[in-house]
């Protein structure tokens, strides 16, 4: 049996107790600083940004993750606030050239984002080309060291090998976290994000993000291993109708953005 056979069979196992409920659940009160506001949906407006960056400081999340350039307007929003800015870069294929990735990087950087979320190009672990995934990799790091670098995957489109081996090469690349998806391309499952906890370094953090839109989805996910959750559902879900026993309810719900915004991501 191969490492990666042994790694498998520990993630599934793992996953299986999760999806029956066997493994001990952090209470949700707890999670609303494991939150990545999220609206990555193309045609979004000013008051999008806005509600989007209101809801995230009314309910106390870790940070926004927008387009690289809605970046300057949640700044304003944010200005004095402790929630934290991340640019998505690259997206939703990752197929950028690195030097526009690199471009959008310090675009995003000079104009106040302190997260860094980037779409390496998976087809090169498709193609057998380690050594070029990994050359990306290390660019990115380079180009955002002393910021948080996400290094944002798909999942749903890759096999138990592929992510290990791809999270194997974010661990040495010294990425800050690691993403499991955007929800572009299919739903996050309790076996991919135990197969990156299993397959990644100590230091490397774990984003739990792709279609994520329910408590018991979070709390689920959190167990596994993740310390981030990606969403655009946050505001409905630890809503005072929906977390009435969380702690520190919020007061008033801010303005709902438009419905045709509202797709997870």
């Amino acid at each position: 049996m191969t490492d990666v056979d042994l790694l498998t069979q520990k993630a599934r196992k793992q996953a299986a107790l999760a999806e029956a409920g066997l493994l001990k659940k952090p209470p949700l009160q707890t999670l609303r600083s494991f939150v990545d506001h999220t609206l990555l949906l193309p045609g979004y407006s000013e008051k999008d940004i806005h509600a989007l960056c209101e809801e995230a400081a009314t309910f106390g999340f870790a940070s926004v993750c927008i387009p690289s350039l809605a970046v300057p307007l949640a700044r304003e929003h944010l200005a004095h606030t402790n929630i934290r800015i991340g640019a998505m870069v690259s997206l939703p294929l990752g197929t950028s050239p690195i030097s526009t990735k690199l471009d959008e990087i310090t675009f995003a950087l000079e104009h106040g984002a302190q997260e860094i979320h980037v779409m390496p190009h998976l087809s090169n672990i498709r193609n057998g080309q380690k050594e070029k995934l990994q050359e990306e990799l290390l660019m990115l790091r380079r180009e955002t060291r002393g910021r948080h670098l996400h290094i944002v995957l798909e999942t749903s489109l890759l096999s138990h090998e592929e992510i290990i081996c791809i999270t194997r090469l974010v661990s040495h690349a010294e990425a800050d976290y690691i993403a499991s998806g955007t929800g572009f391309f299919g739903r996050i499952r309790p076996i991919d994000v135990a197969l990156i906890y299993v397959a990644s370094s100590s230091a490397l953090k774990i984003k739990a993000s792709g279609e994520i839109n329910s408590s018991e989805q979070i709390r689920t996910f959190c167990a596994l291993g993740a310390s981030r959750i990606g969403t655009s559902w946050g505001a409905s879900i630890f809503s005072p109708a929906a977390c009435g026993q969380c702690e520190h309810t919020p007061k008033a719900l801010p303005k709902i953005r438009d419905p045709w915004l509202s797709k997870t991501i």
